[in-house]
């Protein structure tokens, strides 16, 4: 078996030139041969440049550029959203920061208005985008169907509208079981309402017929006060007394009045305890209604917001359907390339929008805080001044 077993390959040996870090502190000399790279970098001559190798000077002016442009482009980005705020120069002095501090409040107060007016805009601009784009995603959607550069968004639309399928069965039966309950809250309600406001009618009858006969024991009061003043006349005089009759008659009246007063008091009391008593339940089945509209909204909370979600990623994926379907050359059209043209319309729309907003709201923040910090401040100061002087005033004229 020795003999057929394969001869032993010949192992390999490799040369390696590892170099060796010097000494901390020393200082090594390092032999440098005409193929060094740093020699070619130092050669500022077309070969040098066309080996691929750039030289350090040239490297070092490109990387200084963009950087260079950049923070010029940002401070011009900042000078126009100065430009925009008018907040006017830094304060230099004390009543100049005063200034500033009502300056910056104005200011700051029209541009927070515009900023949230400019928002709304671009969220409308956005929208009318996005749905051109959901338009143009639905027709392509049939176009591209079993293209393979397309399986990818395909299978994400499939996905969405299958979770979007399972989350509205979801909320559909939870709404079901609450439209039941409301709809048995409702029928209770109507009840309790109607028998309150029967309950009131009859508290307002029983007040009016109180109200009467409150007014007939006041006649009946005016003529016993009538007859006591005829009684004391007669006394202190030789005329004839009235007659007997007519101060039985009227105490009797009064009597009877004021029997049916308090009788009809007791009754609108009855009715007022009654109304009180049907409100308090239509108060109570009202405020059920709420619990009941609030458990549902919370219940329902986490299926409305998954399906919002979902219906993001569905508008995301024909959005991306859209702009890969208009930028195949495969599928140009005449249709396609008048919405192209429109798309391209709205990007360019709410590009510009974007922009505007970055510039609002570094227009709102571009403030010399310090300056203002000094304005509030020197306000602050004066303020609590006055209120001293106003309190000392106070204080000397107490004593």
């Amino acid at each position: 078996m020795d003999s057929k077993r394969d001869p032993k390959p010949a192992e390999l040996e490799l040369e390696l030139d590892v170099p060796v870090r010097p000494a901390r502190g020393a200082k090594a000399k390092i032999a440098r041969t005409p193929e060094d790279p740093v020699e070619i970098a130092l050669d500022y001559g077309p070969s040098a440049v066309s080996s691929g190798s750039m030289p350090t000077k040239v490297r070092s002016q490109q990387s200084k550029a963009p950087s260079s442009a950049r923070e010029a482009r940002d401070e011009d980005v900042l000078a126009g959203a100065r430009d925009r705020a008018q907040y006017g120069e830094d304060p230099r002095g004390v009543f100049a920061a005063m200034r500033y501090v009502v300056t910056v409040y104005r200011q700051r107060t029209q541009l927070v208005n515009q900023l949230a007016q400019h928002e709304e805009r671009l969220g409308n601009l956005r929208h009318t985008r996005d749905a051109t784009l959901v338009s143009i995603g639905t027709q392509a959607r049939q176009t591209t169907l079993g293209v393979e550069r397309y399986l990818d968004v395909h299978e994400q639309l499939a996905r969405t509208e299958r979770t979007a399928a399972m989350q509205e069965q979801q909320y559909a039966m939870l709404e079901q079981g609450h439209l039941t309950e409301m709809r048995a809250i409702d029928a209770n309600l109507v009840g309790l309402e109607s028998a309150y406001q029967d309950a009131a009618r009859d508290q307002q009858a029983s007040a009016q017929l109180a109200a009467e006969l409150q007014r007939e024991c006041q006649r009946f009061d005016a003529k016993q006060k009538r007859l006591s003043i005829e009684l004391r006349n007669v006394a202190a005089s030789s005329e004839a007394p009235p007659p007997s009759a007519d101060v039985e008659s009227v105490n009797a009246g009064a009597l009877r009045a004021t029997a049916s007063f308090n009788e009809a008091l007791d009754a609108a009391k009855r009715a007022a305890s009654i109304a009180d008593e049907q409100k308090a339940r239509w108060q109570r089945a009202q405020a059920e209604r709420g619990g009941r509209q609030t458990a549902f909204a919370r219940a329902s909370a986490p299926v409305t917001q998954a399906l919002g979600q979902v219906s993001q990623e569905r508008t995301h994926a024909l959005c991306t359907l859209a702009r890969r379907a208009l930028a195949d050359e495969g599928f140009t059209t005449p249709e396609w390339a008048i919405a192209t043209r429109d798309l391209d319309h709205q990007d360019r729309v709410v590009a510009t929008a974007e922009a505007e907003r970055d510039q609002l709201k570094l227009a709102v923040d571009s403030y010399d805080r310090v300056g203002l910090r000094r304005g509030v401040v020197a306000w602050g100061a004066i303020a609590g001044a006055l209120f001293l002087m106003s309190a000392a005033v106070v204080v000397w004229r107490a004593w």
